[in-house]
């Protein structure tokens, strides 16, 4: 008996050791990308591998534990670790007696950890009664065994979720961001409480927004309906052809500072139910580590609360200003590691030094200049042993930063500082004659290099329809468009893989010019109202408009046929 009290208690020893730390990273990738379901899905195998692996360890501590502290001479330290462990708990039960429960991280952790100690128990009471217990045990396992994969097919479906796809117009894009937009927190003083409220319809948009920026056939609903959250969600499985994943269920969610407060009344995970009681114990846990997280703090530790009332998600937060590298954090950080730190300072020096030249040049012969300029350096590097693909992509952001918008370099942790006062280089290096095409090439180039392709082509929708909607706007441009597209072609075929990231770099040095990366443009409509847009085109989802959309598309793929 005192072994398996020994064993408990050094075992919740070390998980109260955790408790008051960090909160631990499972997950490693930007959250932006876990809306990916390739990328969640591998995310998911990561966060049970690791805590496979964190069982395996508890469980053989506490067996070898148990077995070492029931032999003769682990008697004599039984005693003396028991009260040192009991002295360990005091500060826990004071904080039980104080608050009237274990904070949501500690719960989580004993829920988690509670299986291995009992399994490692189990063994070493089977080890003790000997041989026919390991049958049992061994029966034992193959029940559970069967139990699981009972669960695991469960809770895999062959058909989605009958949910009816929201369908978002032109005006009802804009809206939303201007909705969103004016509760930006950003720069914000951290005293000012803001507001951000949505119903049923707006969030289902958004939803609707962020699921088509990904794979195909996703679907979600939700539902704010008397305090409360009703919600389905249908994904299919790239692993598994014709296999989905299908979540649904309702309750009660409320967010109050870093505390999350769930009360289940139905999850069920394709056939699967999910008792309500486990989800209420794992979710404010699971919260609070990512809260706790040192990654995301800062917009965590801002948020006052978030409820449901009259079926109206309200979200409260107070201002704040993003620390260095939160961005890529959230989407995807490039540079971190001190070689490539490196490699931006040596860039940054080097377009410092080509744009002063840039006045003695012909303004049709700048934007060329720059160009080459920084791919020749990129070369370089690589001669001397540079990875070809990580210079292309320095290269390629470098000048979207100077040529695209100064806001980009939010993305990349610990930026060497030089590139402040580039900014505007856009305007001394028109692309085809044209100032703004420079912009829209280079800043969607960079983003499909810091986030993805699915965000670059949506941003640059995105903003034409902003064009069109503003009074004194510049009208939804086709042609802006058609440069946005070509930026992001010429950042994937740069940066493909090893060798094309290589060819690309010679070339880009030596005689390739930007210009033959994008198609003819001029022949496009421009100057479109939102309203315009939708009457000729059906807005960014209208067949008209997807159909000059491959256009565009298949002009730009044809200049990289020969290539």
């Amino acid at each position: 008996m005192n072994a398996v009290l020994a064993s408990i208690a050094a075992a919740l020893l070390l998980l109260l050791a955790l408790i008051d730390g960090p909160g631990l990273s499972f997950v490693d990738v930007p959250l932006w990308q876990l809306q990916q379901t390739s990328e969640l899905l591998t995310s998911g195998l990561q966060v049970a591998a690791r805590l496979a692996v964190f069982w395996l360890l508890l469980t053989v501590f506490t067996l070898y534990f148990a077995l070492y502290l029931s032999s003769r001479r682990g008697r004599l330290i039984t005693a003396g670790l028991c009260v040192v462990v009991a002295a360990g708990l005091l500060p826990a039960l004071f904080a039980l007696l104080r608050e009237g429960s274990l904070s949501q991280v500690a719960q989580l952790y004993i829920l988690l950890a509670l299986p291995a100690v009992l399994l490692g128990l189990l063994l070493w009471v089977i080890k003790r009664a000997g041989r026919a217990a390991w049958l049992v045990s061994g029966a034992i396992g193959l029940i559970v065994a069967l139990g699981l994969g009972r669960a695991a097919a469960a809770s895999l479906a062959d058909a989605p979720l009958p949910i009816d796809g929201t369908v978002l117009t032109s005006t009802q894009r804009v809206d939303l961001v201007n909705k969103i937009r004016a509760a930006n927190p950003r720069d914000k003083a951290e005293t000012k409480l803001i507001e951000l409220t949505l119903d049923s319809d707006e969030m289902n948009r958004l939803v609707t927004w962020g699921l088509s920026l990904g794979e195909d056939n996703r679907h979600a609903f939700f539902d704010f309906r008397n305090s409360a959250l009703r919600f389905a969600v249908s994904l299919p499985l790239p692993v598994l052809s014709s296999a989905y994943l299908n979540v649904s269920g309702q309750g009660q969610v409320i967010l109050s500072g870093e505390t999350l407060f769930v009360r289940t009344e139905q999850l069920r995970i394709g056939d699967l139910p999910i008792p309500a009681r486990l989800v209420d114990t794992l979710a404010p846990g699971l919260y609070a580590m990512i809260a706790r997280d040192p990654r995301y703090n800062a917009i965590t530790s801002q948020i006052d609360s978030v409820t449901i009332k009259d079926r109206t998600l309200i979200a409260r937060y107070y201002g704040m200003t993003l620390p260095d590298g939160m961005r890529g954090n959230l989407f995807r950080a490039l540079a971190a590691e001190d070689t490539l730190l490196a490699g931006f300072s040596e860039h940054i020096h080097n377009l410092r030094r080509v744009s002063d030249s840039l006045p003695q040049l012909p303004i049709q012969a700048r934007h060329q200049h720059l160009v080459s300029q920084t791919f020749a350096l990129a070369h370089q590097r690589v001669v001397e042993g540079s990875d070809p693909q990580v210079e292309a992509r320095i290269a390629i952001v470098s000048l979207a930063i100077v040529l695209g918008h100064h806001r980009l370099s939010e993305f990349i942790t610990h930026l060497p500082s030089g590139l402040v006062g580039m900014g505007n280089l856009w305007r001394e290096a028109p692309l085809q004659g044209r100032r703004d095409w420079t912009r829209h090439f280079w800043l969607s180039a960079g983003i499909a290099i810091l986030a993805d392709q699915g965000i670059s082509s949506e941003a640059g929708r995105l903003k034409e329809e902003l064009d069109a909607q503003r009074s004194g706007g510049s009208g939804f441009s086709f042609t802006d468009l058609g440069a946005d597209m070509a930026g992001v072609a010429f950042a994937t075929w740069t940066t493909a893989d090893y060798r094309q990231a290589r060819k690309a770099l010679f070339a880009l040095q030596d005689s390739a010019a930007i210009t033959e990366f994008v198609p003819e443009l001029k022949d496009l409509p421009e100057g479109l109202s939102l309203a315009d847009l939708e009457r000729r085109y059906g807005g960014v989802d209208g067949a008209a408009y997807r159909q000059l959309e491959a256009d565009i598309q298949a002009r730009i793929d044809a200049l990289y046929n020969t290539r």
